[in-house]
C-alpha cells in the first residue's frame, strides 16, 4: 500500500535566526535541466575506461588523455558526458568540465559545472551540483564530495515539486527543504539533513534540526509524509503535516496534525489493513 514519500524528521518548531538562514542555499539551483540524451556506449570491457569525442589527444610523457567536444566516458555501469575531459593516467583522476552528466546507472544522476573524480567515476569532489534522484525530485547544492558512492553536499536545497512553469522558465517550488549539509546514500536510499528548515513558497515555515526521508517514493518507509498547505474562507490558511507509520507490509497509520488560522488544530488518524476479503481503511478526525 504505497505512500507518498515519508520524512523521518526530528521537529523544531522554532523558525531559523537570521544569520542560519544566510548560510541556506537559493531554490534557483534547481531548475537547470540537463540534457539525457547522450549516447549509450557498447561492448564495454569491465575496469577498462573507454572515451568518445570529437577530439581526443594523449600526451606521452605527461600520459595524460584529453577529450573536447561531446565527450561520452564509461566504465562499467557508470557513464559521463561533459564539454571537456583531462584523464591522467598516471593519477588515476578524471577532471571534468562544461555540463556534465554522471550516471551510476542506478537510476540517479549528477549535474555540475566541474566535477574532480577518481577513475572509477564514482568518487571525487564537485562545485555546483544538481541531483537528480529517481523519482525526479531535484537536490541541488554548492559545492559537494561524493565517496563510496555517498554524496555530502553543501548548502542544498531538496523539492519534489516542479522548478519550470508552462513556458519552460524558472519559478519558486511550492515546497522545499533547505539545509547547510545534505548527505544523499543510495545504498540505503536516504536523503539526510543538518541544520535544515522547511519552506512553502519560499516562505520560511519549520526548523529541521535532523532529518531524513526516502530518497524515491516507491520506499514504504515510516516517517513525515508531505505537507500540505490550503487556504478557505472559514479555517484561513490551513497547514497540514502528516505522520506515516508503517507498521507492516499489510497494514499502516497515519496521524496528521492541522493548524488553522482562524480555529483550533485538529489531529486526524488513517488506518488500513489489506485482509484477505478485502482492504479495510477507518478514519476521522
Amino acid at each position: 500500500m504505497p505512500r507518498r514519500a515519508p520524512f523521518l524528521v526530528a521537529l523544531s518548531m522554532l523558525a531559523f535566526a537570521t544569520a542560519a538562514a544566510a548560510q541556506l542555499p537559493d531554490s534557483a539551483l534547481l531548475a537547470q535541466l540537463p540534457d539525457l540524451d547522450a549516447p549509450a556506449a557498447s561492448g564495454t570491457t569491465a575496469g577498462m575506461i573507454e572515451f568518445e569525442a570529437d577530439e581526443i589527444t594523449y600526451e606521452d610523457t605527461s600520459d595524460v588523455v584529453t577529450a573536447t567536444g561531446n565527450v561520452l566516458i564509461v566504465r562499467d555501469q557508470q557513464r559521463l558526458t561533459a564539454d571537456r575531459v583531462v584523464y591522467s593516467r598516471r593519477d588515476g583522476t578524471v577532471e571534468a568540465s562544461g555540463n556534465v552528466l554522471v550516471d551510476n546507472g542506478d537510476g540517479a544522476r549528477a549535474v555540475a559545472d566541474r566535477f574532480q573524480l577518481n577513475e572509477s567515476l564514482r568518487d571525487g569532489a564537485v562545485e555546483n551540483i544538481l541531483i537528480i534522484l529517481r523519482d525526479e525530485a531535484r537536490l541541488a547544492a554548492d559545492s559537494g564530495l561524493r565517496q563510496d558512492n555517498r554524496s555530502t553536499l553543501n548548502r542544498a536545497v531538496y523539492s519534489p515539486c516542479a522548478v519550470i512553469n508552462a513556458a519552460g522558465c524558472p519559478t519558486e517550488p511550492v515546497w522545499s527543504i533547505k539545509a547547510v549539509r545534505v548527505v544523499h546514500d543510495p545504498v540505503k536510499g536516504r536523503v539526510s539533513y543538518r541544520k535544515a528548515r522547511l519552506e512553502m513558497f519560499g516562505i520560511p515555515l519549520v526548523a529541521l534540526p535532523k532529518m531524513s526521508h526516502p530518497d524515491s517514493f516507491d520506499r514504504n518507509q515510516s516517517g513525515i509524509l508531505s505537507p500540505d498547505i490550503r487556504i478557505s474562507r472559514e479555517l484561513g490558511l490551513e497547514l497540514s503535516l502528516p505522520y506515516f507509520w508503517s507498521i507492516a507490509p499489510d497494514k499502516d497509520l497515519t496521524a496528521t496534525g492541522y493548524l488553522y488560522t482562524n480555529e483550533n488544530p485538529v489531529v486526524g488518524l488513517e488506518y488500513r489493513q489489506l485482509l484477505k476479503g478485502g482492504p479495510v481503511q477507518i478514519g476521522g478526525r
